[in-house]
């Protein structure tokens, strides 16, 4: 989900360049996550995501960044072009946790600002996004997926554009 909320910001920087996200191995499937246990992670046997949530996630960032109209342009990759800034992010975690009640979705992304000019890292920020299941299904687990990934990429451009 892209959030709508996002601000609209005067053209300041140039043009970012957005990577495609690195997944932790237990994460890069399109098998969707749960745990029911600490340190035990399962994976739903009939319900799967559309792609992998790197594949999911990057045209997701792409867009919540342009809607800013704050770059002169948004890049992804691969794109051999010159750009000013480059954005990497890693999925740490994306399941569901039925350990408590109420079961929630965990989204942590680490994601780093690179100045591409200098070569020089301009940020690095971890986020943690944990969301409440509010139905106890695999569904439920997608509703609240779609949340946590609209608030984390508020959160994530916010953090681009308070540091490029």
């Amino acid at each position: 989900t892209i959030p709508s909320n996002i601000p609209k910001h005067a053209r300041g920087a140039g043009t970012i360049l957005v990577m495609t996200p690195d997944t932790q191995p237990a994460y890069n499937t399109n098998h969707m996550a749960y745990t029911t246990k600490k340190y035990q992670i399962a994976y739903f046997g009939r319900n799967q995501w559309a792609e992998t949530p790197s594949q999911m996630l990057l045209p997701l960032i792409v867009q919540t960044l342009q809607n800013t109209q704050y770059y002169r342009a948004v890049a992804a990759s691969p794109y051999m072009g010159k750009a000013d800034y480059l954005l990497t992010t890693q999925i740490i975690k994306l399941q569901q946790n039925f350990t408590h009640r109420p079961p929630s979705v965990e989204f942590y992304l680490r994601a780093q600002l690179t100045r591409l000019t200098t070569n020089q890292v301009v940020a690095t920020k971890q986020f943690t996004i944990v969301t409440p299941i509010r139905e106890n299904t695999p569904y439920g687990g997608v509703l609240a997926a779609n949340e946590a990934t609209g608030k984390l990429l508020a959160s994530l451009t916010n953090f681009c554009v308070e540091n490029t």
